[in-house]
């Protein structure tokens, strides 16, 4: 699947809501040299105990083009990359990684990637890897499953891992039907586990997606999952559902070891609530459930966006639209990735375009989404890319620390064109 741009002219007639940008520092702490190195990030970050942050990246048209999984680690007064895996140099090996890593208890990480070495279907739709420490300081790639063109292709979203070391993902595409969507895909995608055994990893098909009327579940999940403590899954589909604007959704354990689903709302398009989750959800104390449509939403003519929130209710879940981005200075097109929660309730996430940086569309910005007391959020723009060296198009997941500080990438721009790795300290 090919990155893409927005090119939605419309946006630049809307002005609406002018945000001020509140007083923070933006510091670029890498730029992406691209080739072996890495380059085009649309994962974001995920931090470890230590402050060290991980994701991945797309490479570049600079030899080596492989993808690469990467860690930075503060060392000496600067950032410094430790390149942990080029993904493509090794048989059945994938590439274009769209998802990030995710930890267990072991310092073993885990992650997808979208398609094969040859950046197509074959021999292979895409992988789950894990990254093992090696015992002198590097780590070890090991596929522990590779997508045949049967079944579940394309996982887009990352892999989440239970208290057994079960993991559980999605594929974008693939499946027992035919789409019937539209002609590009081949089946409507699926939820998938892995068990950990004596002699490798077991993979189980837990659900396809399908896209008829009689059971309009959803077409395309491209989020990484949630599990509730109830072993609950819970996701999202960028298309589908009774009002063809994408579903949130959840798979129930039986007890015979199958899943039900449940389709917990269906987004209506083009109409003024949200549509395309492209985004995994996360979850606060109470149980209510926080992602992003990357269009839709009050602003732009239903192009630009929102945040929504899912609550559970004795009459069901009920979905709100906690804000609507509007296409001027707080951006649009949230994409990928999840929200970041912090201690006090606030959400923090990136929009792709938007902002009044020097990009034909805006070159993206970070947002705070607050909780007001007696009800209601509060938005702020913490930053506003300028485009070149600057960086542009953050897309995917951020890190917030413990100070507060807000750590992520950009696609583009930087020194090199390809990408940044910044921080924004309050």
């Amino acid at each position: 699947m090919a990155l893409k741009r927005s090119s939605r002219v419309a946006i630049l007639a809307v002005l609406g809501c002018v945000v001020p940008m509140a007083a923070q520092t933006k510091t670029t702490i890498f730029n992406f040299p691209g080739g072996g190195r890495g380059g085009i990030s649309v994962s974001g970050l995920v931090a470890d105990k230590q402050g060290n942050l991980y994701g991945t990246g797309w490479g570049t048209n600079i030899p080596p083009t492989s993808s690469v999984a990467f860690k930075l680690s503060w060392a000496g007064g600067k950032w410094i990359e430790t390149v942990l895996h080029v993904f493509g140099t090794q048989q059945g090996d994938g590439t274009n990684p769209y998802s990030t890593l995710t930890f267990d208890g072991k310092g073993n990480m885990f992650g997808t990637t979208t398609e094969g070495p040859n950046g197509s279907c074959s021999p292979v739709c895409g992988t789950v890897y894990e990254l093992s420490p090696n015992g002198v300081g590097g780590y070890t790639e090991t596929v522990i499953y590779a997508f045949p063109a049967t079944g579940g292709t394309m996982p887009i979203g990352g892999v989440i891992i239970d208290a057994l070391g079960n993991l559980y993902g999605t594929t974008s595409r693939g499946g027992s039907v035919e789409c019937g969507w539209t002609l590009e895909f081949t089946g409507c995608g699926s939820v998938y586990k892995l068990t950990p055994g004596a002699n490798g990893w077991t993979f189980t098909n837990l659900y396809y997606f399908h896209p008829t009327m009689t059971r309009p579940d959803g077409v395309e999940p491209e989020g990484t999952l949630y599990e509730d403590a109830q072993h609950n899954l819970y996701g999202t589909t960028a298309y589908g559902g009774s009002g063809n604007g994408g579903t949130v959704f959840e798979l129930t354990a039986g007890k015979g070891g199958g899943y039900r689903d449940s389709l917990l709302y269906s987004f209506v398009s083009p109409y003024d609530v949200g549509y395309q989750p492209t985004s995994g959800l996360i979850a606060d104390k109470q149980g209510n459930l926080y992602g992003t449509t990357r269009s839709g939403g009050s602003g732009c003519n239903d192009l630009c966006g929102t945040v929504f929130e899912m609550s559970p209710t004795a009459s069901g879940w009920q979905e709100q639209t906690i804000y609507n981005f509007q296409g001027g200075s707080d951006g649009f097109g949230p994409q990928y990735g999840n929200l970041a929660r912090d201690a006090q309730g606030n959400l923090y996430g990136v929009t792709v375009e938007g902002g009044n940086g020097s990009c034909t569309y805006g070159c993206g910005t970070v947002y705070e989404l607050s909780p007001v007391v007696g009800g209601g959020w509060s938005e702020k723009v913490l930053y506003t890319f300028q485009g070149g060296t600057d960086g542009e198009s953050p897309y995917g997941s951020v890190v917030v620390d413990a100070a507060g500080d807000v750590f992520g990438t950009t696609a583009f721009g930087g020194s090199q064109g390809v990408g940044t790795v910044f921080e924004i300290t309050p």
